[in-house]
């Protein structure tokens, strides 16, 4: 075996190990929620199958025995087929993240790639007949043949389509991501370019991994970035539901139906104390802490509010629950805020009882968790609501917090003398962690 196939394994084996190391942390760590992140792992585990391949034709290469004469065949065939599917996938991950971001995405951009690719592997197919592209020797080495150019100038229609896209979407990417996939699109490019002229070495091999790492570093960058800010964005709601919750007015009304109830029913007193403790230390736990808590804690917020309410309104408000999905878990002060804003917006402006109904369930698929919260209430124009920024910030809150922490969305289903039904699902898997 010579130098350069000694060196070029090495490189190659170690690659491959660092590259099974990047993608085994990025799945242990769940760091999937994302498109670009299931594709920078897609991207990742296909490049550690590109030097595998490699590094067998490297060793195999020259070797005359039977099993020799079909690896090098079929590891160089897969050396070559797994360079497109990189070019595809890395234009698919480009994708993503524009899309993420918010940017204009062209998917034209990847039609081009993927007709460009596919063509090149159909050539690559036929090559193995004819030998256009590639063949190998009487003493089973590879080596190109005169039609090799139009693979390396297909290798550069990708890449210049990939730079125009990555220019063009430069502001949206941010400047770490920008540098790390000008550095996939530039270096290999370069390595084709110097291989053309240069035979006998194989760099674009090991310059895309290169390139790749270079994207995973920018990308685990901007991912700790962006984590920073949904970090200040959970503590930035909670200070402001915090101070939604905290009202003047509703703890001195409290504070003082307590002292009230002490003269006439200290029983009474002693349970409404209980319920005021346990909505005051749900409604702390949601300032101090940014876990998700158990359906069961939020539920003794939500009754201690609710109970207290139940000892004002009296007859007036008919409060029912039904808790038979209990094993998630949700963002605090998910659903008191919904509930306080059914009783004070809806029922309350009812001239007759009003009934409150808040139950937990899984979906018919059991992929989601189902919290849903309804009123008989008055009822309200959502549109109209949605624009007069003030009365259902507390809903906003939830909705942001819920997808932020949870994956979770949450819907409003209101009209006009109907009442209101808010759902909010969280799916089993993220909730269930």
């Amino acid at each position: 075996m010579s130098t350069i196939q000694l060196v070029h394994i090495t490189l190659e084996i170690w690659g491959a190990v660092f590259c099974l190391i990047i993608g085994a942390v990025i799945y242990a760590e769940k760091q999937t929620e994302h498109t670009s992140d299931r594709m920078l792992l897609m991207l990742i585990l296909t490049d550690m199958l590109l030097l595998i391949s490699d590094t067998v034709a490297w060793t195999f290469r020259g070797t005359m025995t039977m099993p020799g004469f079909y690896m090098v065949r079929v590891s160089n065939f897969l050396v070559f087929t797994f360079s497109f599917v990189i070019e595809i996938i890395a234009a698919e991950y480009l994708s993503s993240l524009i899309s993420e971001n918010n940017g204009k995405e062209n998917r034209a951009f990847n039609r081009a790639i993927n007709i460009i690719a596919v063509i090149e592997f159909i050539a690559l197919v036929i090559s193995r007949f004819n030998n256009t592209i590639y063949t190998f020797d009487s003493h089973n080495r590879y080596y190109r043949t005169k039609y090799y150019t139009v693979f390396t100038v297909a290798w550069i229609m990708i890449m210049s389509l990939m730079v125009t896209n990555v220019v063009k979407n430069r502001k949206t990417l941010g400047k770490k991501r920008y540098s790390g996939l000008m550095c996939y699109c530039i270096a290999p490019g370069a390595a084709v370019i110097v291989q053309l002229f240069h035979y006998g070495i194989s760099i674009l091999n090991i310059f895309i991994t290169l390139a790749v790492f270079m994207i995973f570093v920018f990308h685990e960058a901007e991912r700790a970035k962006r984590e920073q800010i949904q970090a200040q964005k959970l503590n930035d709601m909670q200070v402001e539901l915090l101070k939604s919750q905290i009202q003047p007015h509703f703890l001195f009304n409290s504070l003082t139906a307590i002292q009230t109830l002490i003269a006439k029913d200290p029983g009474e007193a002693y349970e409404a104390v209980g319920d005021f403790a346990d909505f005051m230390h749900g409604t702390m736990n949601a300032l101090t802490s940014d876990k998700l808590i158990s359906i069961e804690e939020e539920m003794r917020t939500t009754d201690g509010y609710l109970a207290m309410e139940k000892r004002r309104f009296g007859d007036g408000l008919i409060i029912e629950t039904d808790i038979a999905d209990r094993d998630f878990v949700l963002p605090a002060l998910t659903i008191q805020p919904i509930a306080e804003n059914a009783v004070r917006h809806g029922i309350r402006g009812k001239n007759a009882p009003g009934v409150l109904t808040i139950k937990t369930q899984k979906d018919t698929a059991g992929h989601m968790h189902v919290i849903t919260v309804r009123d008989d209430g008055i009822g309200f124009d959502p549109e109209t609501v949605c624009s007069d920024g003030g009365t259902h910030v507390g809903i906003e809150n939830v909705r942001r917090r819920v997808e932020l922490m949870c994956g979770g969305t949450l819907e409003i289903m209101s009209s006009c003398g109907c009442g209101t039904t808010v759902k909010i699902t969280i799916p089993v898997k993220r909730g269930g962690e």
